[in-house]
């Protein structure tokens, strides 16, 4: 991969709110209350969650950034979202895996709440270290 100038890192943070794709997809505008559930005392320290829907197609857009030196595993809640059966979540990650770059990974699955629930979950994802995570979740 290369080692990035030291301007990319700093681009590619703004760039995954405002053109994470390179079609110049942006990041919800009506933000969504969200809080980190990493294990210790420091969750937020950990994982900083900030959640969002854009207005134009009500997708679900979720940053999750992991300030840590290792690897974290966790479960991702959107509360208040009733997920269809099926229901798959597009993922793109700024990571050490590529510097120079923001890349789609492969889409996760969005488990419906169960019985009379109201929250969907992306469960168990890892979040490699020091990385940026963003989930877009369709409507």
């Amino acid at each position: 991969t290369g080692n990035p100038t030291e301007e990319i890192p700093g681009i590619m943070a703004f760039a995954i709110y405002r053109n994470y794709d390179g079609n110049k997809s942006t990041f919800g505008d009506n933000v969504l209350p969200s809080t980190s559930t990493a294990s210790g005392a420091d969750g937020e320290g950990q994982l900083a969650v900030y959640g969002a829907q854009r207005s134009k197609d009500n997708a679900i857009t979720v940053i999750v950034i992991n300030k840590t030196y290792g690897s974290l595993t966790s479960t991702v809640s959107l509360e208040n979202f009733t997920a269809a059966g099926g229901t798959t979540a597009k993922v793109y990650q700024y990571s050490n895996a590529n510097l120079n770059a923001i890349v789609q990974q492969a889409g996760v699955s969005v488990t419906p709440p169960s019985g009379s629930g109201t929250t969907s979950t992306i469960g168990n994802f890892s979040f490699p270290a020091q990385s940026i995570t963003l989930f877009v979740v369709p409507d």
